[in-house]
Order: C-alpha cells, then structure tokens, then sequence
C-alpha cells in the first residue's frame, strides 16, 4: 500500500515537471511523424520501450485543445521508423489515440 502511493505521487510529480518542462507546440511543427498517446505516463512507457528497440523518440506535448487526444502527448520519431514503433506499442498494451505524418 506504502508502495502503491509513493508511486501515485512521483507519477503525479513527473507529471507536473514534465509538463513545466516540455514546450507547447504541435506535433506537426517538428517535420517528423508522431504517435499520440493517451497519457504521459503512456509516453514515458513508450518511449523507455523504443529505446530498448533501439528506435530514438522525443516526447512532445500537443497544444491543441478541444481534440480527442487523451492528455495530449505524441512520441515523434523518423518516418521510416513510424509503422514499427506503433505495432510496438499496441503489441505492449500502450493505448494509440493516433497519428500524425508530420
């Protein structure tokens, strides 16, 4: 149980710094293709899991408002690694909300 909260508030901590720290700006504006995701917890998850794949991804936040895009995080990663890294993260239980060509 001790664990199980010390865990809620980090999460919640790493959520309020990321969201500090991360600019706004649209996935789109970065020139890559990006997967939207339904958390930033999801998007930490994805990210850890694609460099263990050895696929490179930046966490970005998504400034549009009012769209369906869960809290608003894309990992954005080079095209040619796009398909890959979405059969990835549905293979591995991290919600795909959608994508974006970039």
């Amino acid at each position: 149980l001790v664990l199980h909260i010390l865990t809620k508030k980090l999460a919640a901590h790493l959520r309020h710094y990321l969201q500090a720290v991360l600019p706004k700006r649209e996935v789109t504006k970065m020139g890559k293709p990006a997967i939207m995701v339904s958390s930033v917890t999801n998007a930490l998850r994805g990210q850890k899991l694609l460099a263990s794949h050895g696929i490179r991804s930046e966490i970005l936040r998504s400034s549009g408002k009012g769209e369906r895009r869960g809290c608003g995080y894309s990992l954005a990663v080079a095209r040619e690694q796009l398909e890959k890294t979405r059969e990835l993260l549905v293979r591995n239980g991290i919600k795909v909300v959608g994508t974006s060509e970039g």
